[in-house]
């Protein structure tokens, strides 16, 4: 899921958690629906942050401030919004309004409702071993010969472990149905639909800040080694391009950045004197003369 549906759908969450405290606060028989309500939407918005404990609290306090559930309590709502087939028969059975005393005795049932987890026999223990190597669980063949046992029961075990499997894969594809249904099931006044698209701009707005920051800070740094890397490799770089700068603003001087030396009145005046049949003017002779000789040095390189 990327960063806005994420974003969008903790807001979502937030808004029926304070729905489920505001239904905990109406009355002593709505406290255990609100709790339970709770419990399951606390729970849900921790898996939202990958199981990060301290990210969620951050985002609780964040955005519920005071309202938001001590660590303690927080932590066992989530238990409970984890199993809430057996939270709601524990709230049903008491009077109490105790989080860690009712979290007692929902521990205590869950402890023997697990009970001890079975054992696995060496050829089931070999053929997770295999799956944890491989990817997949082997074949027959392969877990008999792997085992040291009998075909026949390598059978047995893979028939064992697949069942396994698909009682898990369907008990997820329930869950994340169930989900999708509960969010589904989810609707909004316009109101509420605008308040999550307004949180939702503007953490795409902080996240474009950050995103805008992060890429000036990582251009720096790269400019930063490239420069050191250049001059290591080469120590006198500044200086010859310095002079390479230098030796071409000369050259520029010197051809008069590409400008015509001479206007063409001055070279009017230059040719007429250098015709063979020169009847140029005293005036124009000096004129020339003048004009040719400021230019010794953009035509002859010297002064």
């Amino acid at each position: 899921m990327n960063a806005p549906d994420n974003i969008a759908r903790l807001e979502h969450r937030a808004l029926r958690i304070e729905e489920a405290m505001d239904l905990r606060d109406r009355s002593d028989r709505d406290w255990r629906e609100g709790t339970l309500k709770l419990a399951i939407e606390l729970a849900g918005a921790r898996a939202d942050h990958g199981d990060n404990d301290r990210a969620f609290g951050e985002w609780l306090s964040k955005r519920f401030g005071a309202r938001a559930p001590a660590a303690t309590n927080r932590a066992v709502l989530v238990r409970w919004g984890q199993d809430p087939d057996q939270a709601r028969a524990l709230l049903e059975k008491t009077d109490s309004r105790s989080l860690q005393g009712i979290d007692q005795m929902f521990s205590s049932v869950r402890k023997q409702k697990r009970g001890r987890p079975p054992r696995h026999n060496k050829v089931e223990a070999t053929a997770e071993a295999l799956k944890e190597e491989t990817g997949e669980l082997p074949t027959p063949t392969e877990l008999a010969h792997a085992a040291g046992v009998h075909r026949r029961n390598a059978d047995n075990a893979l028939r064992v472990a697949r069942a396994v499997e698909e009682a898990v894969a369907e008990s997820e594809a329930k869950a994340e149905a169930a989900e999708a249904a509960l969010i589904a099931s989810v609707k909004f006044t316009k109101a509420q639909d605008h308040h999550v698209e307004v949180v939702v701009r503007r953490h795409l707005k902080e996240v474009e800040k950050e995103r805008k920051a992060w890429l000036a800070k990582f251009w720096e740094q790269v400019t930063q080694k490239a420069n050191e890397s250049c001059e290591k490799r080469f120590p006198h770089l500044q200086e010859r391009e310095n002079a390479a700068f230098r030796k071409e603003e000369y050259w520029q001087n010197m051809i008069n950045k590409h400008k015509p030396i001479f206007t063409e009145q001055e070279f009017s005046d230059i040719r007429m004197c250098l015709h063979p049949d020169n009847s140029a003017s005293k005036e124009k002779r000096e004129h020339a003369f003048h004009t040719f000789n400021i230019m010794k040095l953009q035509l002859t390189g010297k002064k």
